[in-house]
């Protein structure tokens, strides 16, 4: 057994006797996680000591503690692998950099990195301030009281900066087909029906194999695959991501069907995690914002001061910047985060069988009382510096943690500056109904229900 030091006390979860394969020991938990995966995953984590569960034959272990989770994220590669725990982002981001593991990841990291680095991301500011002026001023012609949907309109940017900024995709049939079927993919309830299709087994899952969801994946392939052929068959590839890895001497050394294969993985994996997480992420803080009167009125003065000039501002003042942290503590936009033991694991006081699927999910760190005083309370004064208590090392990773962190997190906030910003300052937002949204039970972090706002001009 291999044992990973890890500092601080740890919850002792000593798998069962027989490892992984005695999971029918634990009672079958499918239809609870499946009804609300995220608080179930949270009251696992806090009865105690035994953070195990089952579903079907699939032991699961739930982490609630930073060091645990930055052992096992970041762990060797003999001890942890991504395995069943990707299968559900991959199946939309295929074989990208988020979904692959071991050197091919090395690979592709080394590839993609430079492409994030902040000179080459400052460079997309001017498109990301003039896409969020614009939507402004589109809110702003609308007649007064009518219904706004703020996921949508975010939804749309976001996606508009990493095809245009970020990817270099000019063809407008071929963006609006990719935005529509990533567009039906995130809608779709992935992770409740990934273990509920496990759950009918081979011959039953086949009756879904022409699904709304099955095509809509097909569509998305055929879309990603043009973008990939288009781009190589360009030459003199622009300064783009494509282009970037066009140029890499490990991409130039792929046969034909690797290069456009390769190409079409990341254009995948871009569009579909760089959109979807930054305009989920924009939603819940104007959401958050619009239930909380007096945070908005603070923000929002921060807002106007820092777009005084004209220009809308990409880099959040003190106050939006504590905003966007605790809409993504409260709202992580990926919440289901995880690795599978390649072999029995010790980690501190945590034994962990081989083929045990452990579960690391920031929306369950995010909501540990132990590390957050009033954990279901809506306070952005919490990241304030100076704040008491601070927050805890390694407690916070809306964007992973450790050399696995998001590559995008400075383009995310970037975004999320300028649309926050342009829209506070100009606009009081307001929830259209009192009904408060449920998550849906996707890999994302989006409302399953339809929200509504109404932005009212500011005197």
């Amino acid at each position: 057994m291999t044992r990973i030091a890890s500092p601080g006390p740890l919850r002792r979860a000593e798998a069962p006797p027989g490892g992984a394969d005695a999971a029918p020991a634990l009672p079958d938990s499918l239809m609870p996680f499946c009804q609300a995966p995220r608080e179930f995953l949270l009251q696992t984590a806090l009865r105690g000591p035994d953070a195990r569960f089952r579903m079907n034959d699939e032991t699961f272990l739930v982490l609630s503690d930073p060091a645990s989770f930055h052992a096992v994220l970041n762990g060797p590669l003999e001890d942890f692998e991504k395995g069943a725990m990707i299968e559900v982002p991959r199946s939309v981001w295929r074989n990208g950099v988020i979904s692959v593991d071991g050197e091919e990841w090395t690979r592709q990291h080394a590839m993609l990195a430079p492409v994030f680095a902040r000179r080459r991301i400052r460079q997309l500011e001017p498109l990301i301030a003039g896409l969020a002026a614009r939507l402004a001023e589109g809110w702003a012609r609308l007649p007064e009281g009518e219904p706004v949907d703020i996921l949508a309109a975010a939804n749309r940017l976001a996606f508009e900066v990493v095809a245009t900024g970020l990817l270099g995709i000019t063809d407008r049939r071929l963006a609006e087909g990719l935005f529509n079927a990533l567009g039906e993919l995130d809608r779709a309830e992935s992770i409740r029906l990934n273990y509920l299709l496990k759950r009918l087994g081979p011959e039953a899952q086949g009756g879904f194999g022409r699904s709304a969801h099955a095509e809509a994946i097909e569509r998305m392939d055929r879309l990603t695959g043009a973008v990939a052929e288009a781009r190589l068959a360009q030459g003199g590839p622009p300064d783009d991501l494509i282009g970037a890895v066009m140029a890499n001497e490990a991409f130039a050394a792929f046969g034909p069907d690797r290069k456009r294969a390769f190409l079409a993985d990341q254009v995948a994996t871009m569009l579909a995690a760089g959109y979807v997480t930054t305009g989920e992420s924009l939603f819940w803080t104007l959401y958050l914002l619009a239930r909380h009167p007096d945070a908005q009125a603070r923000a929002g003065a921060e807002a106007a001061e820092a777009a005084g000039g004209g220009a809308v501002p990409v880099d959040a003042p003190p106050f939006l910047t504590a905003v966007f942290n605790e809409s993504l503590r409260l709202y992580p936009p990926v919440w289901f985060i995880g690795r599978v033991a390649r072999r029995d694991v010790r980690i501190g006081e945590i034994d962990i069988a081989a083929g045990v699927r452990v579960v690391c999910s920031p929306y369950v760190l995010h909501r540990m009382p132990a590390l957050w005083p009033c954990s279901e309370a809506y306070r952005p004064e919490r990241f304030l510096p100076g704040a008491s208590p601070a927050v805890a090392p390694r407690a916070f990773i809306p964007f992973g943690t450790g050399m696995r962190a998001c590559l995008g997190r400075g383009l995310a906030l970037m975004e999320m500056s300028a649309v926050a910003c342009a829209t506070l300052a100009r606009f009081r937002v307001e929830l259209a109904t009192d009904a408060e949204p449920s998550p849906a039970a996707a890999f994302s972090t989006h409302p399953r229900e339809p929200v509504l706002f109404r932005l009212k001009p500011l005197a």
